[in-house]
This record gives C-alpha cells, sequence and structure tokens, in this order.
C-alpha cells in the first residue's frame, strides 16, 4: 500500500500547486460575457444515433439534441418521472397489459436539409414517429442494445425482429397523437424504457436521407442544434429558437425558494444560449481549465479530491472563488466482469471467486477514490429499489490464503499454467493507476494482469464483441429500480447487448422475469434477494464500489443542483449563465 500511495502522492501536490497558482492568477474576475455552459467530456463520444449506444458519454451529448416521452423533474428528489414528449403520463388498460400515450401536439424537429418534402423545414412530431422508434431499434438493419429490453415485452415484437412480420402488432397509432402498446404481460414499470436516449425520436426521412451520416449529424425535437459535432474533441449546441414550450419549473423540494432556485420559475427553456463539451480524457487539464474559469461545471478529479475537500469540505483556495460544491453517492456500481464464453476464466468458478478474493477494495477506495466511495456488495447501487444496505458478498473481503487455495484447486497452483488475464482498458491516467494498482494485488495471489490500453470506443467495441477476459467499467443507473440493472443479467441481453459478460443462468432468467412483472412489496423484494445470492455465487461481475459524486459550479451559474453523470446533457437546458452585461 506504501508503494502505491507514493505513486499516487506527486499528482496530488502537483495538484495543490496548479490550484495556488489558478486561484491567484487566472480565475475570472467576474461573470463570462456571454449565456454559455461550458464542460468536459471524460471520453471520445462513439455515436450522437441513440439507438445503437447506451454508454454515458454518448448519453450526454445526444441529450442536448433528442428527446424522450418522458423524463426527470429536474428538481425532485427521488427522481420524479413527467412528460417530455407525451403530453401525460401512460393510461393502463385494467389488467396493465395495455398502455395509451397521448403525444403533445406542435412539437416539431429541427430545421434541416433532410426534410426535403417540407424544403427544409422541421416538420411536427407525431405518432407515426414513435411507431418507427419502435420499428428502428427491434430490426437488423442496426445492432441496437435496445431491443433486448423490449424483447418478449411487447406483442409481436419478437416476430418483427425475426423477419417473420412486417410491423408490430403490439404497437400502434390510431391518431397522430395517440400510440396504443400491448404488452405480453403486465410491465408495471414498463414507462420507465421511455426515459433515457435508448428510445429517443428520430425522424425517419433524416435517417434514411443521411445515411452514413447519421450518427454525425444529429436531428431531434430537442433544446439545442448542434452546429459543431467532432465526436473526437468538441461537440457544440446552440439554442433551438423553435423549441416547444417547456418551461423551467414553477415547485420543487421544500427550501428551493429561499436558495434562488426557482428564480427562473415560468421561463421557457434553454436558459442558456450555447452548449459546449470538450473532450478532455486527462483530468488535470479539466482540473486546470475549471479553475481559470473555463468551464462552468467540473467533477472533481479524484486526484484533486485530497486539496480541493480537505476534510470533506472546501479547501479556502476553492471557497473564495464563490463556487457551489454539492456531494451525493451516485447512481452507479462499478465492477470488473468475466467474459463467460471464455474457455479459461468463463469456466471456472473457483478462478473467479479467486479473482475476487485477492481484491483489496478498502484499498482501491483509498488510493483510486481517495476516500470517495462505498464498498459495493452487488450490482444494485444504492439509488435503485431493491437496494439492501445489509446485504454481503461471500467474497466481498480479501483473503489472500483462500484466494491461493481455489487457484490451486482449478489446478493453477501458485498461478502455475494460468496465462496472463487480458483486459482492454481505458487509455487515461486514472486508469493507468487503476490498472497499476489491480495488477500488484493480483500477482500477490498468482494471477498476472495483461492490461490493453485503448480508446472508449475501441473499448466498448471489444466488450460488445466479446473480444476479451476480463474488463473494468462502471454501471450508472438510468432508472431508479432494480429492473435498470436486469439488462446486465439476463441472458437475452448477452453481447452485444448490455450484458457483455454473457453471463447465463436460467434461474436468473426465471425470476429476473417475474420481477419486472410484479409491484413493489415484499414478494419482489425476497425475488431480488435471491437473484443478488446467485449472482455472488456465480461471480460474473465482480462488484467494486459505489462511487461519491462531488461537483462544483462556478458562481455565475444559476439553478446548480447534482446531476448524475446520465442526466448531465439532459439537464443543460435548466442551468443558466449569468453574464457580466
Amino acid at each position: 500500500m506504501t508503494k502505491m500511495r507514493a505513486a499516487v502522492l506527486p499528482l496530488v501536490v502537483l495538484g495543490f500547486a496548479f490550484l495556488s497558482a489558478a486561484c491567484t492568477k487566472s480565475h475570472r474576475s467576474g461573470p463570462p460575457k456571454e449565456n454559455v455552459l461550458r464542460m468536459a467530456l471524460d471520453q471520445k463520444v462513439r455515436s450522437f444515433d441513440p439507438h445503437v449506444t447506451s454508454d454515458v458519454y454518448s448519453n450526454q451529448v445526444q441529450s442536448l439534441v433528442y428527446e424522450t416521452l418522458y423524463t426527470y423533474h429536474y428538481l425532485k428528489r427521488p427522481l420524479e418521472v413527467i412528460p417530455a414528449l407525451a403530453e401525460s403520463l401512460p393510461v393502463f388498460s385494467k389488467d396493465r397489459k395495455t398502455m395509451t400515450i397521448k403525444l403533445k401536439k406542435g412539437i416539431r424537429f429541427q430545421d434541416d436539409a433532410c426534410f426535403k418534402a417540407t424544403n427544409g423545414k422541421g416538420r411536427e412530431l407525431s405518432s407515426a414517429d414513435v411507431v418507427y422508434m419502435f420499428e428502428r431499434v427491434s430490426g437488423t438493419k442496426i445492432v441496437s442494445p435496445t431491443f433486448g429490453s423490449l424483447e418478449h415485452k411487447i406483442v409481436g415484437i419478437d416476430e418483427f425482429h425475426a423477419g417473420k412480420a412486417s410491423s408490430i402488432v403490439g404497437i400502434s397509432a390510431p391518431d397522430a397523437s395517440t400510440v396504443v402498446i400491448k404488452l405480453a404481460e403486465p410491465q408495471p414499470r414498463f414507462t420507465f424504457n421511455f426515459l433515457d436516449m435508448h428510445t429517443a425520436i428520430v425522424p425517419k426521412e433524416c435517417v434514411a436521407a443521411l445515411g452514413d451520416e447519421f450518427p454525425r449529424h444529429p436531428v431531434g425535437t430537442g433544446p439545442f442544434h448542434i452546429v459543431q459535432a467532432d465526436l473526437s474533441s468538441k461537440v457544440v449546441g446552440v439554442r433551438n429558437p423553435d423549441y416547444h414550450t417547456v418551461a423551467y419549473p414553477t415547485e420543487g423540494n421544500p427550501g428551493d425558494k429561499e436558495a434562488g432556485m426557482l428564480d427562473d420559475a415560468g421561463k421557457q427553456l434553454p436558459l442558456v444560449d450555447k452548449v459546449v463539451m470538450e473532450v478532455l480524457e486527462e483530468k488535470q487539464p479539466q482540473w486546470l481549465k475549471f479553475l481559470a474559469g473555463d468551464f462552468e461545471y467540473l467533477g472533481i478529479p479524484k486526484d484533486n479530491i485530497g486539496v480541493a475537500l480537505p476534510g470533506g469540505k472546501l479547501s479556502p483556495e476553492i471557497s473564495k472563488l464563490g463556487v457551489k460544491h454539492f456531494s451525493q453517492a451516485r447512481g452507479d456500481v462499478t465492477t470488473q466482469f468475466f467474459n463467460m464464453d471464455d474457455p479459461i476464466w468463463g469456466k471456472s468458478k473457483d478462478l473467479r471467486h479467486a479473482f475476487a478474493l485477492a481484491i483489496n477494495r478498502a484499498e482501491v477506495i483509498a488510493v483510486q477514490y481517495a476516500g470517495q466511495a462505498i464498498q459495493a456488495q452487488s450490482l444494485l447501487d444504492p439509488i435503485q429499489y431493491g437496494y439492501d444496505p445489509k446485504f454481503k458478498s461471500k467474497w466481498a473481503d480479501r483473503d489472500v490464503a483462500k484466494a491461493k487455495e481455489l487457484l490451486a484447486k482449478a489446478g493453477y497452483p501458485e498461478g502455475k499454467g494460468l496465462p496472463p488475464l487480458q483486459m482492454p482498458t481505458n487509455n487515461d491516467t486514472v486508469a493507468r493507476q487503476f490498472d497499476e494498482l489491480l495488477s500488484r494485488q493480483l500477482k500477490e495471489v498468482g494471477i498476472t494482469l495483461k492490461a490493453d490500453p485503448m480508446t472508449w470506443p475501441e473499448f466498448e467495441k471489444r466488450g460488445r464483441t466479446k473480444n476479451f477476459q476480463i474488463m473494468g467499467m462502471g454501471f450508472a443507473s438510468g432508472v431508479p429500480d432494480f429492473d435498470d440493472a436486469a439488462n446486465l443479467i439476463h441472458s437475452r441481453y448477452a453481447a452485444p447487448g448490455d450484458n457483455f459478460a454473457s453471463y447465463r443462468n436460467a434461474e436468473v432468467d426465471k425470476l429476473v422475469d417475474e420481477v419486472g412483472a410484479l409491484d413493489n412489496g415484499p414478494v419482489r423484494l425476497a425475488k431480488i434477494h435471491r437473484i443478488q445470492e446467485l449472482m455472488d455465487e456465480d461471480m460474473a461481475y465482480v462488484p467494486m464500489v459505489h462511487r461519491v459524486g462531488n461537483q462544483l459550479f462556478q458562481p455565475w451559474v444559476r439553478n446548480p443542483v447534482y446531476l448524475d453523470n446520465m442526466f448531465v446533457g439532459m439537464f443543460a437546458r435548466y442551468l443558466r449563465v449569468q453574464t457580466s452585461k
């Protein structure tokens, strides 16, 4: 542990020097002249096409321009579902197998040359666009991770996917503003499927006209129009002048009015003229740009936690800048997961248990997260229904002797004869630090780790094509319920779907389906608990930590709240920059 702390220490000290210099010399003396929200993206963006991605980085930029049927209230906590493109929450039939959704009228797509029938003028959104969304994500022209969350759940969707039907019989549009969905079984939380970019609405004629350019040329109904879409360096969105009437909330949590959070109540969105998202894969340049006043928002990098939050409170150097600090347990879980089709690690439960027992998670939290994380016991995170703080993994505490015993049982005493464990990884400094820490911990029990650094798009591709033995990834909650975690573990979501591990367990599959159809209560919780037990025994996913988010906003940013990474782009419309004009 001493060696790893020594390796991290120079970065922290260097961060302090940069902190002092930036605070005393570089930071703006007052508000900027333009109402522009500038922020960092941690990784290169894979695509602007919302139906072929499932990563946070793509979601952040896509939600500037695209919208879904439903969204979350900006100020309400816990998260409260509200209509977005829909006029109201869906109406369910008595048997809860038919849901009717009414669309808002008068919403138009942004102007674009792809609308040839209207000479480039964006046309009005209709129910046919919603039907097209279902057909596109369920068809075979693209490989969409979204289909896995809809498969078997909508009447006729499987037949359409298999090419046995020309339409999805369970999806209909009786008129231009009404969509009717017939479910195969009761799905009380099916509305959750319409909350993130997986089911964003895109115009059919633009997909056809733009062809291969569509992933870099988004056309949506959202608050911003993309004027620069360099997915490897910078994304710029400007105010959509035709954005439909969505006003800033007029109500929120107790105390919001006193805190000034309702000063913009009733104002037309978006409140900023422009959003600039700059790709900076290294954390230190992000930190310096924020301290210089060149970013309005930033999550505190872990190497700067010690100097920015000594004792858990903002340092005097940061406080004098007037920045606002928000801290909250994030709705996420980090894991190391195995390729269950791998002939070595996927076939040996003893090897996977040995790996889990070799990890010192307390050291990971102290070194890699500067103490800003809590140990995870399962894939469920603290904001999801079903999370049980009393659940304890059998493999969560480091036990070197037991790990060596299991290696020998698997046929590799002291690791002899065991090939290096191949692990694709990201190519930034934070990832390299973690790779070194994990490699050292595993080496102590006889497991050799071979890291292969690469960009995020390459990394995700390796996962979806099962070109790995083990990978590490953080999974952020799209919805506050176990149903979201189910996408990672049901066999029907196996890679190239979101179940990158290609984990398969018939009992888990059965329980996941049952849990999805049940109302909340003791019976549902008991089944979720059983799933956790089965997952813990199989150990396809090795739970690591739930991260604590620490976010800073410049003093000239109005209406700031804690922004979960999943919703940064979606909620950008609610922020306002107080200018010096």
